[in-house]
């Protein structure tokens, strides 16, 4: 029973965050692969099959599979991340006029992700040595 009951979890929150990457295609500052990426490992616990068809995905299939195989993010996808975000953050700017205090806090947290964004590597050769190895 509690095995049906963590499939079931896993499955409803694999598509929980599958629509809030949707929803990221449109809306600034919810991002879409993470998200996915989010659906893809919740689905590898409760429904492969719906694993594989985000992984065919033509636009985000090979990306959210490099990452989840390998922690690899090709140079193109870290460029339009690291875009993505500064418009986002300038249209959040623009838009919700925040407090200089909310303005840092979702700044700083865009800059931490785009830092640790670029500092993974590009392709599964360049992953630094395990531990011990």
């Amino acid at each position: 029973m509690q095995e049906i009951l963590r499939r079931q979890f896993y499955l409803y929150a694999g598509w929980l965050s599958f629509m809030l990457g949707t929803v990221g295609m449109f809306i600034p500052l919810l991002p879409t692969t993470v998200f996915w990426i989010l659906a893809v490992w919740c689905w590898a616990r409760s429904c492969p099959v719906l694993m594989e068809r985000v992984y065919a995905h033509p636009r985000f299939g090979k990306g959210v599979r490099d990452f989840l195989e390998h922690g690899v993010i090709n140079r193109r996808g870290k460029q339009f991340a690291v875009t993505g975000m500064s418009v986002s953050y300038l249209i959040f700017l623009f838009a919700v006029q925040p407090s200089l205090l909310l303005a840092c806090l979702v700044g700083g947290t865009l800059a931490t992700v785009a830092i640790w964004l670029v500092t993974r590597p590009e392709t599964p050769g360049n992953r630094p040595a395990s531990p011990g190895a």
